[in-house]
């Protein structure tokens, strides 16, 4: 019997993927040595303002993007699935076969309580958290990554940290300078960018 393979999961909406996501799982696939990273484009999510491509824009920008990295995979999966898309259901889908290590920002982490199945994803993967501050406060625990409040939530949960070179790139920032007209060239990847100029995505 063929041992089980470990994977990595991002799940995100990636409005659009930029050079920050494609660093980030590659430090995971190395760190942690993951056979495989599937990007999975999230539906739009329903409480959310912004200007936002269709599902299918997207995922295709994340396709192209990841095609040159032979561990990197784009995934659908959520965005065929019919009805409300959860990450437990995700999870599930994959687990069969993987050993599941989910991606997810450390700005989640203390919403994670109220993801649907919270516990039955913990239970189900390793959670592999993406740092965005540094860890150099006194204040914050476990190697300056967490406030008081999230350290109560990792704490109870299998999970370890990325390292990550911190880049402060953001899809939010990415879509403003497309909007007032700067240019965002080496802040995604070529054929994002081209897909974006060539669609007047964002404008």
């Amino acid at each position: 019997m063929s041992e089980t393979k470990d994977i990595g999961l991002f799940c995100g909406t990636f409005n659009p993927i930029h050079n920050a996501h494609l660093l980030l799982a590659q430090c995971a696939c190395d760190q942690f040595k993951l056979a495989k990273i599937y990007f999975v484009t999230s539906p739009r999510p329903p409480h959310r303002q912004d200007v936002f491509l269709s599902g299918e824009e997207r995922h295709k920008m994340v396709s192209q993007a990841v095609t040159a990295n032979e561990k990197f995979v784009a995934s659908s999966v959520e965005l065929e699935r019919a009805g409300p898309s959860y990450t437990i259901d995700t999870i599930k889908y994959f687990k069969d076969r993987f050993a599941i290590n989910l991606i997810v920002g450390i700005d989640n982490i203390i919403h994670l309580p109220t993801w649907h199945k919270s516990e039955e994803i913990f239970q189900s993967c390793k959670l592999l958290i993406a740092p965005r501050r540094l860890a150099n406060n006194s204040e914050h625990h476990e190697r300056g990554m967490f406030t008081a409040e999230e350290f109560a939530i990792v704490s109870k949960i299998k999970y370890d940290v990325i390292d990550f070179p911190l880049i402060d790139i953001s899809s939010s920032d990415i879509r403003q300078r497309i909007k007032i007209g700067k240019s965002i060239h080496y802040m995604v990847p070529e054929s994002a960018w081209q897909l974006i100029v060539q669609n007047g995505y964002y404008k």
